[in-house]
């Protein structure tokens, strides 16, 4: 999506999104949504509030729980650089079957996993 954010924070910030189903989001459903793990998010989650493209709201009850949301600018990204992004994606995987492009997100989602691990 963005070249001057990694891999991870570009996986994150669409799970933010305002255009998905759980909207604010918890940090748990992030990690789950986004494939990546809680020690990952931490720090996709301070560099992304660092560049004012989220906001993390602790929650009420509970000083160890926070939901996150997209701030303005966070909603402009994700409305400039997603329809392109859709665009380059869907005609990426347009010759796999539905079979073939769920593994695909799941081997994908492994790597990402590793190269988060090791960063």
């Amino acid at each position: 999506m963005n070249a001057a954010l990694s891999v991870a924070k570009n996986v994150t910030i669409p799970v933010i999104s305002p255009s998905s189903p759980q909207r604010p989001i918890g940090t748990r459903a992030t990690t789950e949504e986004a494939g990546i793990t809680k020690g990952t998010l931490t720090g996709v989650i301070k560099t992304l509030q660092s560049r004012k493209l989220i906001k993390r709201t602790p929650h009420k009850d509970d000083r160890r729980r926070a939901s996150l949301s997209l701030t303005k600018s966070g909603v402009n990204l994700i409305e400039i650089l997603f329809p392109e992004f859709n665009k380059h994606e869907t005609l990426a995987v347009s010759d796999l079957s539905v079979t073939e492009q769920k593994e695909l997100a799941r081997l994908l989602r492994k790597v990402l996993q590793r190269i988060a691990d090791e960063t």
